[in-house]
Parts: structure tokens; C-alpha cells; sequence
């Protein structure tokens, strides 16, 4: 197995743990799965304390795993699992497995009343929605899911939101992983601030402080407005740390109306991260 693959791998096994943590607030606590044979029912899973820098996102009514089988590409202790994630108006579901890290991923519309189990059940047969199946789900705000890709890609990773009634993409980018990603429904509807990477491919120059005249031209390259007052960082402590490795550089933008032409870039100084 390659190192990029057993990356997947270990990314598509831990996402019932984070799906776990992100569940706080959730209405009650039950027994985690564990040891469940391939056909058990769904069984709820217990909240525990929100995941990573993520902000904004609703927390599930309900977590439910269900053991498909073995994993025939992984050891014999992996399992296939299928989740289900139960919000207030939709159900997400995703199988996490060890070959492909992410398949199956779809969207349920949860009618008034409707329990977890029932939306969740494998004999359901209602309206549902098919997603990208690279992409993660992680969480719901509004009408919108968002989902990251399965893997990073040095200190970014790729994120995309998508319409939870068509099932469409209606935004996508890349952001600092180390960073907060915040959501808010505005009077514009959805609202997201985060920290998006600056196109630095040609790694010409490193910006340094009071190195205007490099910082300029990474500013025009990434096609960040002229009027945006984007403090130079300085990034040869980074550069410095890995010579070989390529330079990242993340500013801090606020997202209105799920188009970068309406992005609005903060004064907060850049981040600088090195990549293999």
C-alpha cells in the first residue's frame, strides 16, 4: 500500500470518530458501537465534545453506524461501515470502507416526525439525493452540507459545499486545515470565513518583512483585489525550516454570496506553511 493511500486509508477509518465528537448537543447519549455484526440494525452513537476548528455547523439529532462487512483490501479486523448523520430537516449518509475511503454518499429528506432508525433503515425508499463520493460529510448549516475531501494536501484541504434539496455544488475551494472555518447565515444567506490559500506556484520570491515588491506580485498572481489591505507576512523562517519543500501561503477571507468575486480579504497577517 503506498504512503498516499494509507493516508485514505487511516482518514476513512477514523471518520466515525470524528462524526462521534461532532455530535454534541445531540438529544440523548447512548451506547457507541462496538463488536456489531455485518446486518445489525443501526445503532446510535454517542455524542462526545465538537470536532476540530470547525464552526457553525449544526450538531446531528442522531448518529447511527451500521456494519456492512469486512473490508476484503484491509485487515480482518476492518470493518465497512455505513453512517448516518439525522438533522433537523435531512439524514446524510456515507460508507467508509478501506479501498475506496468514501462511496455511497446521500441525502435524505426528513419529513416532521420522521425517526432516526426509519430514515437510516436500509429498506428505506424514499426520495434521496446522490453526492460526490470523494468528498467527506461533515457537517449541515442551513440547507448546505459541507464536506472536505478524503485527504489533505500539505497544511490545505479541499472543501466544497453543496445544495442539500438538489444535491448540487454550489461552492468549492482549499483552506488552512489548522485554521477555524466559521459559518453564519446572513441577510444574504450562507456566510463562511476561513483561511483560503494564495496561488503561489511560481514560488518566485518569499515574502520577508518589508518585502513589498514580492508580496505585490504573489497578491496580483492569486488575484486578490487591489484595494484589499492584506498585511506582507514573513515567510523565511518557514522556507528556511525545508528548502525543498513548497511554500503555502493562507489569508484570511470572509465569503458572501458562495462567489469569490464577493470575497472580502481581512487584515489579519497570512499564515506561511511548508508542504513536502
Amino acid at each position: 500500500m503506498t504512503a498516499e493511500r494509507a493516508s485514505t486509508v487511516q482518514r476513512g477509518r477514523s471518520t466515525a470518530a470524528r462524526l462521534v465528537r461532532m455530535a454534541a448537543g445531540a438529544a440523548a447519549a447512548a451506547a457507541l458501537v462496538l463488536g456489531a455484526r455485518a446486518g445489525e440494525p443501526g445503532r446510535p452513537v454517542a455524542p462526545g465534545s465538537p470536532a476540530g476548528p470547525r464552526q457553525g455547523l449544526a450538531a446531528p439529532e442522531a448518529v447511527l453506524e451500521r456494519v456492512l462487512g469486512k473490508d476484503p483490501h484491509c485487515r480482518p479486523e476492518v470493518s465497512i461501515i455505513r453512517t448516518c448523520q439525522v438533522f433537523a430537516a435531512h439524514a446524510v449518509l456515507a460508507t467508509h470502507d478501506c479501498d475506496m475511503g468514501m462511496r455511497d454518499v446521500e441525502v435524505r429528506p426528513r419529513a416532521k416526525g420522521t425517526a432516526p432508525a426509519a430514515l437510516c433503515a436500509p429498506a428505506y425508499s424514499g426520495r434521496a439525493v446522490r453526492l460526490d463520493e470523494n468528498f467527506e460529510p461533515i457537517g449541515v448549516v442551513g440547507h448546505h452540507l459541507y464536506a472536505e475531501w478524503v485527504d489533505t494536501f500539505g497544511a490545505l484541504i479541499a472543501f466544497r459545499i453543496d445544495d442539500l434539496e438538489s444535491g448540487k455544488r454550489v461552492f468549492e475551494d482549499a483552506r488552512r486545515e489548522a485554521s477555524a472555518i466559521a459559518f453564519q447565515i446572513g441577510a444574504r444567506g450562507l456566510e463562511i470565513d476561513y483561511w483560503r490559500p494564495l496561488d503561489n506556484a511560481a514560488e518566485d520570491c518569499t515574502p520577508g518583512a518589508g518585502d513589498l515588491e514580492c508580496w505585490a506580485r504573489i497578491l496580483a498572481r492569486a488575484g486578490v483585489p487591489p484595494d484589499a489591505r492584506v498585511p506582507p507576512p514573513d515567510c523565511r523562517a518557514a522556507r528556511t525550516s525545508d528548502p525543498q519543500a513548497s511554500l503555502q501561503i493562507s489569508a484570511h477571507v470572509h465569503l458572501q454570496r458562495m462567489s469569490l468575486s464577493a470575497a472580502r480579504y481581512l487584515a489579519d497577517v497570512p499564515a506561511c506553511d511548508v508542504a513536502p
